[in-house]
This record gives C-alpha cells, sequence and structure tokens, in this order.
C-alpha cells in the first residue's frame, strides 16, 4: 500500500504473522511495516527522490527539514501503535477463545 502526501513519499505494507504461543492457526496478528525511501539514502538525496529538492533546490531551510524529519517519525509511531494494537486485538480474541474452551470443558466433566 502507498501513502502519498505532498512532501513525501510512503510505502507500508501489511503482513499477516501467527501469534507465538498459539498452535491455533485461526489467530493471526497484523504486522505494518514502513518502507521509507528517503531514509535509505540520506547522504545521497538527488532530486528525483527528495520532494524538499524538488521546490526548493539546494537551500533547504532547516525548519522545513525538521518537519519532514519528524512527519517521518509521527508515521513511525503511528504505524507501530497500529501493529501493537492489531496484536493486542488479537491477543484479546485467543483469550476470549481459550475462555469459552475452558467453559465448555468445565461443563463437560460436571
Amino acid at each position: 500500500m502507498t501513502c502519498i502526501s505532498r512532501a513525501i513519499i510512503l510505502r507500508f505494507s501489511l503482513s499477516f504473522q501467527p501469534i507465538e504461543p498459539t498452535y491455533d492457526k485461526d489467530f493471526k496478528t497484523t504486522r505494518f511495516q514502513l518502507i521509507d525511501e528517503l531514509a535509505s539514502n540520506k547522504f545521497d538525496l538527488n532530486p528525483s527522490t527528495d520532494p524538499i529538492r524538488w521546490f526548493s533546490g539546494v537551500l533547504v531551510p532547516s525548519s522545513l527539514r525538521h518537519a519532514q524529519s519528524c512527519f517521518r517519525r509521527a508515521v513511525n509511531l503511528s504505524l507501530e501503535l497500529a501493529s501493537r494494537r492489531a496484536k493486542l486485538e488479537a491477543s484479546s480474541q485467543q483469550i476470549k477463545h481459550l475462555i469459552k474452551l475452558r467453559m465448555k470443558s468445565e461443563s463437560t466433566v460436571k
């Protein structure tokens, strides 16, 4: 999936991974991963890859660079938060499923 903004192009991928401690294949969690094209070549930014240089040229204000890095950091944090939330929801579903199994086994024992 690609997210395009006015100042930066970010791509992130969704991968579905099974939760570690369970053997049940029904429980999966979503993991968001950021692929930042600008972070990979920080020192060798040509005008075609860095959107700031498309409009500003060589003399870019430091506040604009700072805003760009803050935006990238905010996107990283948002994706990390989304990954953790998806993992928490998957864990919650797993706990509900285990509680149902426990209640079912207790009712059959009685």
